[in-house]
């Protein structure tokens, strides 16, 4: 993104959080739900990603470069 962009758009963020007025709103308790289970769902999945790409994270963060040691990935394992 361009710096000028950025700049525009947290200046558009910034004032509108500052011009708001109070809501008069009512939140029931379903909501919290809803983004709780937003939350999880977000967690959740991170955390299956990491099971999923754990040879190549593994592989990445000791420093080697090559191919990760994965079966999945490549040619076919002969048993």
């Amino acid at each position: 993104m361009k710096p000028k962009l950025i700049r525009i758009s947290l200046i558009v963020v910034a004032s509108t959080l500052l011009l708001a007025g109070p809501a008069q709103a009512y939140l029931d308790p379903a909501t919290m739900t809803l983004v709780f289970n937003a939350i999880a769902a977000a967690f959740f999945g991170a955390l299956y990603m990491v099971k999923l790409n754990w040879h190549r994270l593994k592989a990445f963060f000791n420093g080697k470069r090559g191919k990760a040691d994965n079966p999945l990935e490549g040619e076919p394992v002969e048993k």
